[in-house]
């Protein structure tokens, strides 16, 4: 009689256990990446989660909604230091190598088919790679143009660079534009603004970081940084803002893609970039034939405490795949500058 009763007791635990949901947790924060005004980016999750829990039956997806951007970081590395990480977790901007490091992630190495990897674009898949080893997968990628204002270098008899332009002829159209148009003896009117070390260390094939780590001495970065230089001496101390650039005054302002297409249409179009007619170009090169293009990418790592690891991989490869993060979307992103 006892047995038979343990029996059905360890049946019914059994049974119980069975049809209880699995939990993953997901880590996000609210809004945009790229700091766009954007109402779409929690419902394209929420959309992903509802396709995931169709094809799981047995999984529930869960995240904490309503983190600000600014504040993930500091909840992340909360959660993290209580051991209660999500299994999946989107990374903040500037902390992935501090987090690889730091043994906070679970390598996709033993994960990743050759065909995974392949699906991706490569500037977009390098981004989750330390030292060697894939720890994170790319979700968006954001390519930085340059935006041009048509209006401006039409009245200077300047014609819109073609792709292959360079940093000489950038410097040369900036010294051209930027001169006092009104006499009173000060500027104002002005190459461009928002233009970065960053931005010019890529267009001298620079990189920020190699196999040991930071290298802020290269070659590269000390031609970067003398550029730079050399553009703001053009505006006589005068720090050219984003502002003036839409007030018209300045001929190129670095956009991202995500800029581009919050700006370029109804209704966003009307309140910014309005008084003036403006198009986006590859950016400038140091040399023609270099890829100029800086690309920010935003990555999904998986926990290295996570207990679902097998549901968290299934989860961050459906996220790939909606969010088309692959070869053919960054490749053709020139198409939407038409």
């Amino acid at each position: 009689m006892f047995i038979s009763a343990l029996l059905l007791v360890t049946l019914s635990f059994v049974l119980w256990t069975s049809n209880q949901k699995k939990i993953l947790r997901i880590g996000v924060y609210a809004g945009s990446s790229w700091d766009v005004p954007n109402s779409r980016e929690n419902r394209v999750l929420d959309n992903i989660i509802r396709q995931f829990e169709k094809s799981h039956p047995q999984v529930r997806v869960v995240y904490e909604s309503g983190i600000p951007k600014k504040d993930y970081d500091g909840w992340l590395a909360e959660k993290i230091l209580e051991g209660e990480q999500p299994d999946v977790f989107m990374v903040p901007e500037n902390d992935f190598s501090m987090l690889a490091a730091s043994g906070a992630f679970k390598s996709l190495d033993s994960l990743l088919s050759k065909k995974d990897v392949a699906a991706y674009y490569p500037v977009s898949y390098q981004a989750g790679l330390y030292q060697g080893h894939s720890y994170a997968l790319p979700i968006e990628s954001n390519p930085v143009m340059m935006c041009v204002n048509k209006d401006l270098l039409e009245k200077e008899g300047i014609s819109i660079p073609d792709s292959n332009w360079t940093l000489e002829d950038l410097y040369a159209i900036c010294q051209k534009v930027t001169k006092d148009t009104n006499g009173d003896g000060l500027i104002d009117q002005y190459g461009i603004t928002d233009y970065t070390w960053k931005q010019a260390l890529v267009a001298y094939n620079g990189h920020l970081r190699n196999q040991s780590g930071v290298n802020v001495d290269s070659a590269e970065m000390h031609q970067a940084l003398s550029f730079i230089s050399k553009l703001d001496s053009l505006n006589q101390r005068y720090k050219v803002t984003s502002n003036d650039f839409d007030e018209g005054k300045v001929a190129f302002y670095p956009m991202s893609l995500a800029q581009y297409r919050t700006y370029k249409p109804y209704p966003y179009h009307v309140a910014k970039y309005s008084r003036f007619s403006w198009t986006c170009i590859p950016m400038p090169a140091a040399k023609a034939g270099i890829p100029a293009t800086q690309v920010k990418t935003s990555l999904f790592a998986m926990s290295s405490k996570t207990k679902q690891d097998k549901l968290a991989w299934e989860f961050m490869k459906l996220l790939g795949q909606n969010q088309k993060i692959s070869k053919s979307y960054l490749q053709s992103h020139r198409e939407h500058l038409s």
